[in-house]
């Protein structure tokens, strides 16, 4: 978790910003193919660990195409945004009205920067 400007936010283990994309529904990711050139998943082949002030109970994870596990953090899979070129970033924000940046409570983040 990280102090930002839209609150306090979930982040990777270097600060980088993750977000929640609002197409998501269920856990199961919406974001294919051009969307992943600009929204990578956050994934991982070995266990997703929560990092101080997440919440291990909302971090699981979700089976993408050829077996890569993307994290997930409440309902929502966890993305990157390309434009967010250095850690605390938040150029991707309400990008399209649906990306937004992910609470300690799972929650998305809906307010504007």
């Amino acid at each position: 978790m990280a102090d930002s400007e839209a609150g306090r936010i979930l982040v990777d283990q270097s600060g980088r910003t993750l977000y929640g994309f609002t197409k998501d529904k269920e856990g199961a990711d919406a974001c294919k193919a051009d969307c992943i050139a600009v929204w990578p998943a956050l994934t991982s082949t070995s266990e997703v660990k929560a990092g101080g002030g997440a919440r291990t109970s909302l971090l699981h994870g979700t089976e993408r195409a050829q077996g890569a596990v993307q994290a997930t953090y409440g309902e929502w899979p966890l993305y990157y945004y390309v434009g967010d070129t250095a850690p605390g970033d938040l150029n991707g924000q309400g990008l399209d009205g649906e990306w937004f940046v992910v609470a300690a409570d799972g929650k998305l983040i809906k307010k504007p920067l």
